[in-house]
């Protein structure tokens, strides 16, 4: 549909057409477009409509049918792509497009030989500038704190909905901008500058603003509430727990990144900025506190933009002074980052009294604390080019192209003539370099920034009460328990994982589950190939349900929206990594459904080294691993009503029976026996 209401001029800077289309896929050689909107407008004002279906002969995918709402029967009699091309081309003219990831729809569409020649306006990166605490960027999270229109996947719904987001960001801008911000707009490359300077600053900011609603998880009723002058250990998430609970409470941080200004102001120098140097330099100077400079610790910086700005820093750390009247707490990770400190441990760690709260992943978190890194941006500017470009070499040499992980030294790499180069090169900069002898060294490779080399004690082992005692430490340590006594049933008559008819017998399991359930349900897995499968058998069968899936429904932010937009309707598929990570905000959890025992160890190349030492490694690393997985997802999902375990493995197999055991502690196991 087309409505032609104004003849305008091409050239009006104020005027603009949002753009969306919806397909049948992310291919764009393979997939093929079934719906384009495009709104042409002005500020509020809303001036001409396209919109159309497209018929095409392909099948749409179930989970397209489900995110859309459009199935083939809809595409009967509506026009080609090739015959709606030249009416869509003079629709948007050569004036500015918008979109959400906009470059997404017209490389699609230019795929398909419609080539739009308009300047690109993407308020995807606009969203991450200048609204900085979303928990999704995507334009369903963001339209839901900061809108009226909703987009629900259809193409004028959210190009309506990407209209009003567009002119948010514009009242956003003119609240936010400041003479500096100002001056790198104009020195900008951006597409839609003029018309963002020729806003006037404003001193009213927008009536809406994102509403952080990341899920908090429960501090151990152990703690209570802690007293002064204390210091608190806990994981991020109890941190921030901490910090909402008890505002008085001071995080302890680590600002190894803080933005150098005579550094940043070369870069604010040059005659002109790229679109990734304005975003960078935006992001940077909208989060100023107190006119000083923020850490890359406190802006969110992605990609290209971290590039940007990482050599801009130096290192440091947080001064910190313990008084009477305050108590402090302090990450895991960065507590045990101090014990490998030269010399271990700050004072105000030695001399204060520590409760540590404990946690199933503590190895973990030491671990990667004890991991040292050789870092580029750890070196003044240009000093060491020439060993990390030869460490780039040696990488580029020896690192297969295909594989995704960092490259693992072995012993035939330290007598090649490239790491010996890079190895001279280092010795030149006054570090502590890694002896292959003692330690396990790794260089992870990326095309964008130099490589950075890792390493870790071969020899490195976590025994908390030996640290304690090492370090001469004043320390309490409250215990992880689980607060109610979980109750897990198992069903040992089940196939085993990828048995004859496992598949099969899964998904009737979880049918007849879901079809005895009226709540929130949380179906929890191993792999994608496995969620994929899952979330296509409960669209089929449970279309009255809110399917939600990891990595088929959008960021862990926009799965949270969705699940509390439909509170209490929710089927939701994902891998462990994603449920402990995320916690999802289902109040209403009637079941939780794991499908796998999680069987895996830790991502962290020390452990495959220990695979290749330790002939007892299952039982030393995956096994205990395993159980801390089960254990932390327990205790998140206690509250649901029922907690079902279908890999039948845990009754018949000896290692099976060890995690049981150990989940005992815990839990109350119960046989499904019909």
């Amino acid at each position: 549909m087309q409505l032609n209401l104004l003849n305008l001029d091409q050239s009006d800077s104020s005027t603009f057409v949002c753009l969306d289309i919806e397909t049948t896929g992310f291919n764009y050689e393979d997939d093929q477009i079934i719906e384009i909107a495009a709104v042409k407008f002005s500020g509020d004002n809303q001036i001409d409509t396209f919109q159309t279906l497209i018929y095409t002969e392909q099948a749409i995918p179930i989970i397209v049918q489900d995110l859309t709402g459009i199935k083939n029967t809809m595409l009967a009699g509506k026009p080609l792509l090739a015959d709606v091309k030249a009416q869509l081309l003079d629709f948007v003219g050569n004036y500015p497009i918008i979109g959400h990831n906009i470059n997404f729809d017209l490389d699609f569409l230019g795929t398909k030989g419609i080539v739009i020649p308009g300047k690109r306006i993407d308020t995807f990166p606009m969203s991450q500038t200048l609204v900085p605490n979303a928990i999704s960027y995507s334009l369903e999270t963001l339209s839901y704190h900061l809108v009226t229109h909703q987009p629900t996947h259809r193409a004028l719904d959210d190009v309506l909905a990407n209209i009003e987001l567009f002119n948010h960001l514009a009242a956003l801008w003119q609240y936010k901008q400041t003479p500096e911000t100002i001056q790198i707009v104009e020195k900008s490359t951006l597409p839609y500058k003029e018309y963002f300077l020729s806003l006037p600053k404003t001193t009213t900011p927008p009536q809406k603003e994102i509403i952080d609603t990341t899920p908090l998880v429960k501090l151990p009723a152990a703690l209570g509430t802690p007293p002064n002058k204390t210091i608190t250990v806990g994981t991020n998430e109890q941190l921030i727990a901490l910090k909402t609970d008890f505002p008085n409470c001071q995080i302890i941080t680590p600002h190894y990144q803080l933005i150098d200004p005579a550094k940043f102001e070369q870069l604010l120098a040059q005659p002109e900025l790229t679109t990734d140097e304005t975003y960078a330099c935006l992001k940077v100077c909208l989060n100023k506190l107190n006119n000083q400079l923020p850490s890359t610790n406190d802006i969110n910086l992605f990609g290209k933009e971290y590039n940007i700005i990482s050599p801009l820093t130096y290192a440091t750390q947080q001064p910190v002074k313990i008084d009477d009247t305050t108590f402090y707490a302090i990450s895991h990770n960065y507590f045990f980052q101090q014990l490998q400190a030269t010399p271990p441990l700050n004072d105000y760690l030695k001399n204060t009294k520590l409760i540590f709260l404990d946690h199933p992943f503590l190895e973990e978190a030491y671990t990667r604390a004890s991991t040292t890194t050789i870092h580029y941006n750890n070196f003044p500017q240009g000093e060491a080019d020439l060993a990390f470009g030869l460490l780039g070499i040696f990488a580029q040499k020896f690192h297969d192209a295909n594989s995704y992980g960092p490259l693992l030294m072995e012993d035939f790499h330290f007598t090649q003539p490239e790491w010996q180069n890079a190895k001279d090169a280092f010795a030149k900069l006054n570090i502590t370099f890694p002896n292959p002898q003692q330690d396990l060294i790794w260089i992870n490779s990326n095309d964008d920034r130099p490589p950075t080399l890792q390493y870790i004690s071969k020899g490195a082992d976590f025994n908390l009460e030996q640290i304690i005692n090492a370090h001469g430490l004043n320390m309490e340590i409250i215990k992880y328990t689980v607060e109610t006594e979980a109750k897990i049933t198992v069903y040992p008559r089940l196939p085993v994982p990828n048995g004859s008819g496992y598949d099969a017998t899964i998904n009737q399991k979880i049918d007849y589950l879901i079809t005895n359930s009226s709540k929130d349900i949380c179906i929890v897995t191993t792999n994608y190939t496995q969620i994929k499968e899952i979330y296509q058998y409960c669209l089929n069968k449970f279309p009255h349900r809110n399917v939600i899936a990891q990595k088929y429904s959008g960021s862990a932010g926009k799965i949270s929206h969705k699940i509390t937009e439909v509170e209490g309707h929710n089927i939701l598929i994902c891998t462990y990594q994603f449920y402990l990570q995320h916690t999802p905000p289902m109040a209403n959890l009637e079941r939780l459904i794991l499908v796998k025992l999680p069987i895996m160890t830790p991502h962290h190349p020390f452990y495959s080294f220990k695979e290749k030492v330790d002939s007892n490694y299952f039982n030393h690393y995956v096994i205990p691993h395993t159980l801390n997985n089960l254990l932390q997802t327990i205790n998140i999902g206690q509250h649901a009503e029922n907690i079902d375990l279908l890999d039948s493995r845990i009754e018949t197999t000896n290692y099976g029976q060890t995690i049981k055991t150990g989940l005992s502690n815990y839990v109350e196991f119960t046989t499904w026996t019909n």
